[in-house]
């Protein structure tokens, strides 16, 4: 029984040590198995050729034998003495690569080849399955057999037999290509593995991609190449690679095979970001068994573009990073931007390239101080929210106004917009993804929930003022506070399970400095959610604000001028007019509405408490008063009624 364990270890470490070596694929059959077999010498008897679909493994009391008619062009008939073994139970193993016509013998920790690589097959077989119904042995055979790891029996047997069946292994390959690398995103690398393994030179044509299977030698000049036209474009200008002399002058090594391959349109490499690649062409440089990094002298990839880019786009070399999941990356790659119809990447390492078409960033005009203003800002206006907060809540305790949860919830969601920006582009120089990837949705989550208590705001005081005898509505509050943090929640949400839109955005300046922030990285993102979200409620709010004044101006103390700027001020911190700032940020008119923007809107905490205080303490002097939540309530004289100097005081 101990002897049974051992072999069944054995057997494992080969299906696994056979995975590393030869990276097999779902393409590959794998046969594993412990071999019972007597004390004398040991022979492989093999007998290979075509026209079939059989795999046949046996073994008695000294043979082991395989029996195959799977190959497309091999032809091979043998006996190989195997190597002493002092053991009675050995493991061993066979694989077969259709696509290469490859099969192979592993026993104990020898290697024994039955057909040779002839090079790429169009079509093979593939898919082997053990036709079932092994014959029980009762002396010498095969225990634990396995495919591909999966155990077939632990029984004792004599003989199995597989069946396979014809495919166009061309088109397998790339099938293979795209779900090994939906499955494990780090693993791009299918067809170059499986070319170098493969005993071809020169050019390949695969469905999915071009590859040129390049061997250098020591005393290597240095190599360039013009990939071939796209089927689908055939007057567009390919790409051309340039390898330098020094390829391998920091390896011990002086020979390699490279393998330069042109993929065109092809689903390997989709960014989570959905960034735009030139042409949807991807240039892959890969050396065997070297990871090529800091080379004395770039590779050249040279991108031809089919038509004029936008004058609004950029161009970006980048290389595909599998070590931060599926995106582009810029590192070490410098972009030369030969024509309008040129671009050349110069990149000191080796693995797959593309051209990133981005929207051109304008610089900003005195980032450093503008940062400092809306920060310095977001401070204040922090710590007047909590001051709010504290005086909302001692004041809840007197009034049964509805503005005052109002007030309390825009409040708390500035409170929040503040923080969030506020530590944003300080925790933003950690260069943490998962940090920055949350603080981007807490900041985009805060800003649409102050968006959306503006515009409650807005509708809280167009309701009293219309309607003010008319304006309960049963859980009033709970439907306001679903919709200013539900709504948002929501959209938050869509943006997270479509993508990886949140991550760090860097912002430019003319003064050439730099300042990183987490924010949502697409601009379409940032259009639909936040510009387009904001134009309706400003709208909205605008309208409102409107409505309000033109019902209240001819009222009691609102004739006062002095009276109703401050009304009309106080309002507008409540429904965030300031914010349509944003709609002028153009032309000349840019650095002054910059400015302005970020200190009215970082100070909207703050102007809210000012309101507060200002309102309070009129409020005060009026020797019969109501404050709610910010709001007063006037002794009005003459004819005007207590509903009518009700639904003024709740209107600020």
């Amino acid at each position: 029984m101990r002897g049974v364990k051992t072999a069944d270890l054995q057997s494992l470490i080969i299906v696994l040590s056979a995975c590393i070596v030869h990276g097999f694929s779902e393409r590959d059959f794998n046969f594993t198995g412990n071999w019972k077999h007597g004390s004398n010498p040991l022979t492989l008897q093999f007998n290979v050729s075509t026209g079939g679909d059989t795999l046949y493994i046996s073994t008695n009391e000294t043979t082991l034998t395989v029996i195959a008619t799977i190959s497309m062009v091999c032809k091979n008939e043998s006996n190989i003495e195997l190597h002493p073994n002092q053991s009675t139970q050995t493991s061993f193993s066979v694989t077969w690569d259709g696509f290469l016509d490859l099969l192979q013998v592993k026993y104990d920790n020898w290697t024994y080849t039955l057909c040779a690589s002839p090079g790429l097959q169009p079509t093979c077989y593939t898919g082997l399955t053990d036709k079932g119904g092994p014959n029980p042995s009762t002396g010498f055979g095969i225990f634990n057999g396995r495919i591909r790891g999966d155990l077939i029996t632990e029984k004792l047997v004599d003989s199995y037999t597989f069946l396979g069946e014809s495919s166009s292994c061309v088109k397998d390959l790339c099938e293979e290509a795209r779900k090994v690398t939906a499955e494990r995103s780090n693993r791009v690398d299918v067809i170059e593995e499986t070319l170098m393994r493969a005993n071809v030179n020169g050019s390949v044509d695969l469905q999915c991609a071009k590859a040129t299977v390049l061997n250098i030698e020591a005393g290597f000049k240095g190599y360039s190449t013009s990939m071939f036209a796209p089927r689908d474009v055939p007057s567009a200008k390919s790409p051309s690679v340039r390898i330098p002399p020094t390829l391998l002058a920091s390896k011990a090594r002086s020979s390699a095979k490279v393998i330069i391959t042109y993929y065109r349109n092809f689903s390997l490499f989709q960014a989570m970001d959905h960034s735009v690649i030139l042409n949807r062409e991807v240039m892959g440089i890969t050396v065997q068994n070297e990871v090529i990094t800091e080379l004395p002298d770039p590779v050249a990839i040279t991108f031809h573009h089919q038509e004029p880019l936008l004058k609004t786009m950029t161009r970006q070399c980048v290389f595909w990073d599998t070590t931060k999941g599926m995106s582009w990356n810029n590192s070490g790659c410098k972009t030369n931007d030969v024509s309008e119809e040129e671009t050349e990447c110069l990149c000191n390492h080796l693995t797959y390239f593309a051209v990133l078409l981005q929207l051109e960033q304008k610089p900003v005009r005195y980032l450093t101080a503008l940062t400092f203003i809306t920060s310095l800002g977001c401070m204040l206006s922090a710590i007047s929210c909590i001051c709010l907060l504290v005086l909302f809540t001692r004041q809840r305790r007197n009034s049964s106004s509805e503005c005052t949860p109002v007030h309390c919830n825009l409040t708390v969601a500035l409170l929040l917009l503040s923080l969030s920006f506020f530590f944003n582009g300080i925790l933003a120089s950690l260069k943490e993804p998962h940090l920055c990837r949350f603080l981007a949705v807490l900041l985009h989550y805060s800003l649409l929930c102050s968006f959306m208590w503006m515009g409650n705001e807005a509708f809280n005081a167009f309701r009293l003022v219309y309607k003010p005898m008319a304006s309960y509505i049963p859980h009033y509050i709970a439907k306001l506070c679903l919709l200013g943090y539900g709504l948002p929640l929501i959209v938050v949400a869509v943006v997270l399970l479509s993508g990886n839109f949140y991550g760090e955005l860097r912002i430019i300046s003319e003064e050439n400095t730099e300042a990183s922030m987490c924010w949502i990285t697409e601009d379409l993102v940032h259009y639909i959610t936040n510009i387009g979200v904001f134009s309706v409620i400003f709208f909205f709010n605008l309208a409102m604000l409107v409505c309000l004044v033109i019902n209240i101006q001819d009222r009691g103390p609102w004739k006062d001028k002095h009276i109703m700027l401050i009304s009309i001020w106080g309002m507008n911190c409540l429904f965030g007019i300031t914010w349509g700032l944003a709609f002028f940020n153009f032309g000349p008119l840019t650095v002054p509405v910059q400015f302005l923007f970020c200190i009215v809107n970082s100070l909207q905490g703050f102007f809210l408490c000012l309101r507060f205080y200002l309102f309070q303490r009129r409020s005060s002097s009026n020797q019969s008063g109501f404050s709610g939540s910010g709001s007063e309530r006037y002794s009005l004289r003459g004819n005007q009624t207590g509903a009518n100097a009700h639904l003024v005081s709740q209107t600020q």
